[in-house]
């Protein structure tokens, strides 16, 4: 009877840490949902030409909240930033949410004006979430942490849910005692799942798993230039630097890459130009046709960047970002010969790889475009950024799906991926 009930708990354990996918029109009311995804892809999504995501902020539905120890940002945008990463690999281009919330928390935009905003970048569908519930029951020797969320993917025009998933799911720390080491281990392992390491690790998975039953997006999205990285210090700290140190540009550079990280196009443009007229050098041009295209001022764009180019022809980065002001008006050959150039100047070049590969299959040119996919996989591979493989292989994904054969290099990536995830 003793091992009857403990088979029992074990099974019924394992059966809440499998996830499975279930289609909401298919649920009966008494099925469980615990690590469950539960998901519906309209009728309408397939007619329509999704391009582009914008993720807008997650309203925190949470009855009880809590403090999580050890967790000083808040929960809900962390989940926001985890879903926003784990949709770049589908191929939508996206608007970044440093610009969304500085429209919504700086600019005091109201939300139908920041759609009609999304609708004049060419972004016609968002996404909304909603956190229900986080939860984490500590017992000493055993812990459980809950998180349970939904989405929803909006048409701008119609305002029509075209894609909507949610889930309950649960991280289980601890062992049942059923021998004093198994004590020792148990409460190790509870301890460990309270910490901020797994809960990120919770977050990140289950947005992963929601994001699996969205559609993939067409392979004709060029990939943006990285987003650069924010300064570590407060904005009045560095506008005080810039001011007591006006003769070292570097300040200001670090002022600009702050204001462009946080989606402050305008306030970037403005000290670009300052910083175009005090230093003349290239760097300021780059900041400056990087904010320029940013606010889709193309032409002032091009130009910011050919100065930059002629101040440091050899600065691969520079031509990279021409390159994709020209992907993004459509201008295919020139393109082509900038991301070229790009590459002349450093091969191992992925950004300018891939965009050209997109280049290529826009233009019919498959066999050359799945060439550079599969050598952008190979270099993304090789630098550590498993997310853009994730990318690469989507695209070949979507372009088997479409009769090509790309079976060799789908199943080359895929396996290189496996190996990593079993030795971790």
């Amino acid at each position: 009877m003793k091992k009857k009930f403990l088979y029992i708990i074990i099974i019924l354990l394992l059966s809440c840490t499998q996830t499975t996918y279930v289609q909401k029109d298919t649920i009966k009311s008494k099925v469980p949902l615990i690590n469950k995804v539960v998901y519906d892809v309209s009728k309408e999504f397939t007619n329509y030409d999704i391009e582009c995501i914008a993720v807008l902020p997650f309203q925190d539905d949470r009855v009880k909240k809590i403090n999580i120890p050890n967790l000083k940002e808040d929960p809900v945008g962390i989940i926001r930033e985890s879903f926003y990463a784990h949709l770049s690999p589908l191929s939508y281009r996206d608007i970044e949410i440093s610009r969304i919330d500085y429209l919504l928390n700086e600019q005091k935009v109201e939300e139908k004006d920041i759609l009609s905003y999304l609708q004049e970048q060419n972004c016609h569908s968002y996404v909304r979430g909603s956190i229900k519930q986080i939860k984490i029951t500590d017992l000493k020797i055993y812990s459980t942490t809950t998180l349970e969320m939904e989405v929803f993917l909006y048409d701008i025009k119609t305002n029509n849910v075209l894609w909507e998933a949610k889930k309950t799911t649960q991280s289980r720390g601890g062992d049942l005692p059923m021998h004093p080491i198994s004590l020792v281990t148990g409460a190790y392992k509870a301890y460990k799942n309270t910490q901020v390491e797994n809960i990120l690790q919770l977050i990140d998975s289950l947005n992963r798993q929601l994001i699996s039953t969205l559609p993939k997006g067409k392979v004709n999205n060029y990939d943006p230039p990285e987003t650069i990285v924010k300064v570590k210090a407060s904005q009045s700290t560095l506008e005080s630097l810039v001011e007591e140190n006006q003769n070292d540009p570097q300040y200001l550079k670090d002022l600009i890459t702050f204001h462009l990280s946080s989606g402050r196009y305008e306030k970037a443009q403005e000290l670009s130009a300052k910083g175009v007229e005090i230093h003349n050098t290239h760097e300021f041009y780059f900041f400056s046709g990087r904010a320029l295209l940013k606010l889709q001022n193309y032409e002032k764009s091009e130009k910011m960047f050919i100065k930059a180019i002629a101040l440091q022809p050899d600065q691969y980065m520079y031509y990279n970002a021409l390159g994709y002001l020209y992907s993004s008006t459509k201008q295919s050959e020139k393109a082509l010969a900038a991301y070229q150039m790009g590459i002349d100047q450093n091969y191992e070049n992925p950004f300018a790889h891939y965009n050209m590969a997109i280049e290529y299959i826009n233009k019919g040119d498959f066999d050359i475009g799945i060439e550079k996919l599969y050598l952008v996989g190979k270099m993304y591979l090789k630098e550590e950024k498993y997310n853009k493989v994730v990318l690469v292989i989507n695209e070949l994904g979507t372009m088997q799906k479409e009769g090509f054969d790309v079976k060799k290099e789908l199943e080359d990536l895929k396996s290189e991926m496996d190996k990593l995830f079993m030795e971790a």
